[in-house]
């Protein structure tokens, strides 16, 4: 089967988290700007949406999420995380993915 390359459409979400006009100061970690109380202004709600919205919006997102910060607490608990190498750069593809392995320290708390 031949599908012709006009049908493909490939949406690289990452480059709204790049544009100034939406998020603010895009070139800082500012995890706050997702506080409920919006310190960083007013940002719109479908900016960023890796799940999908609406009616088809993926099925497993909440399990998803919950995995997610399930394991994020167990590890803040009992660890702390370091990293003393370089820089690592986004590389884009059909995924991001890092420049070089990612060498994280985990020190028991």
């Amino acid at each position: 089967m031949f599908i012709h390359p006009q049908y493909f459409v490939i949406a690289l979400n990452m480059l709204m988290g790049w544009d100034a006009t939406v998020f603010p100061r895009v070139d800082e970690f500012l995890p706050e700007r997702w506080l409920r109380d919006r310190p960083m202004g007013n940002i719109h709600p479908y900016a960023n949406i890796p799940f999908g919205a609406g009616p088809r919006m993926c099925v497993g997102r909440r399990v998803a999420e919950q995995e997610m910060y399930t394991l994020l607490t167990r590890v803040a608990q009992r660890f702390t995380v370091e990293y003393h190498h370089e820089d690592i750069e986004l590389r884009v593809g059909l995924l991001a993915y890092p420049s070089r392995p990612l060498k994280f320290s985990f020190v028991s708390r």
